[in-house]
């Protein structure tokens, strides 16, 4: 089993790299995104703006990669997927599932069999401020079936059997304003919530062979049909086809979001007082008040203390990071990686001038007051 090398970082790093890091991240450190296949006739993806509470409301959003999952009734999925041979008594049908750089209509089992739930909490740098949370569920008994989600279909395509999914709460920008994901977008409403079904495969292959990013694991002690239920409550709790979420580093982000899922799950199962007050409670008074107020879910090295301090997850078996399972490379620290503080460094000047230009009103560069 590969050893993960120890993410200390030198004096150099200390002194000049950190703090210009934080000023990256604070003003402008964008991701490159994959070039996205263009889907054919594909209408899973249009016509959604930026919603209510957004400075960017009405703004369309950019769904060319993040989109939110979206169940179809039978006569559209009709259209993609073998209806006799995949039943709707037996199966959901469900748009926008994304898997290596393509959208598909899924066919998920309605009594999907969940082999186990991980939490999992991706690593960035500077590692005591920012991260990522997602939900991955391991299903190898029941696969969800996938079918192309366009209708100029390839006559040779077979269907693509995928047995992890993950759900994924991420950031989302609009065409004209694209997502530069930063504190100050994820404070100031630039950005949509994109709740996101994708295969595992395309998650791992992202995370530990394109990125190189520690990702811990923490896999949850439900079991058997209280596992299940999870998943259902989960991938409803998350259902927002519209897309019409703003994206809040503080009220409604990737964490409290699960946090919040994970209290109303064990809420729902309990019928101790406290529960119950705690089911009566909105989710967006819970999300602007009860977890925007603890600052500390902020941090990931302490998202462990508060799963355990839930009962969700245990000490006694620790689960080995994404990379070590899959048997990847070893995350790289970022003073091992000078290039990338570099890239950042283009990232944050080309930004800047960017906005130097909106704001000047040069032409071709669009600005919105």
């Amino acid at each position: 089993m590969p050893k993960v090398r120890s993410l200390s970082m030198p004096r150099f790093t200390k002194v000049v790299g950190f703090p210009l890091l934080i000023v990256l991240i604070t003003f402008g450190l964008g991701w490159s995104a994959q070039d996205a296949w263009a889907n054919g006739n594909d209408p899973y993806g249009e016509g959604l703006k930026m919603g209510k509470g957004s400075r960017l409301q009405g703004e369309p959003l950019d769904t060319s990669e993040r989109r939110s999952y979206r169940e179809i009734p039978k006569d559209e999925a009709a259209n993609y997927v073998d209806i006799k041979k995949f039943p709707p008594k037996d199966y959901l049908y469900v748009a926008n599932y994304w898997h290596l750089d393509r959208f598909y209509v899924a066919a998920i089992p309605v009594d999907l069999d969940v082999k186990q739930a991980i939490l999992q909490v991706v690593y960035f740098v500077p590692q005591d401020v920012m991260h990522h949370m997602q939900g991955r569920f391991d299903h190898p008994k029941t696969p969800i079936l996938l079918f192309q989600q366009t209708t100029d279909k390839d006559p040779h395509f077979k269907p693509i059997s995928i047995d992890s999914s993950t759900i994924s709460l991420e950031a989302v920008g609009t065409v004209r304003f694209p997502a530069d994901f930063g504190v100050k977008n994820g404070l100031d409403g630039s950005l949509a919530a994109s709740h996101r079904l994708m295969s595992s495969e395309t998650k791992t292959r992202m995370l530990v062979y394109d990125l190189h990013q520690e990702t811990r694991q923490y896999p949850l002690v439900f079991t058997g049909d209280r596992l299940n239920n999870f998943w259902k409550f989960a991938l409803g709790a998350f259902y927002d086809p519209e897309m019409t979420k703003v994206y809040h580093f503080l009220k409604y982000n990737c964490t409290n979001s699960w946090f919040s899922v994970i209290d109303r799950f064990m809420a729902k199962n309990s019928d101790s007082f406290l529960n119950r007050s705690l089911r009566s409670i909105p989710f967006e008074l819970r999300g602007s008040f009860l977890y925007a107020s603890n600052i500390s879910l902020a941090v990931p090295t302490w998202i462990k203390m508060h799963l355990n301090r839930r009962g969700v997850i245990s000490y006694a078996n620790p689960y080995p990071n994404l990379d070590v399972e899959v048997g990847g490379p070893t995350p790289e620290a970022w003073n091992t990686c000078p290039t990338l503080l570099l890239n950042g460094a283009k990232d944050f000047v080309k930004n800047t001038v960017s906005r130097i230009k909106k704001v000047t009103g040069f032409p071709g560069m669009p600005y919105e007051g």
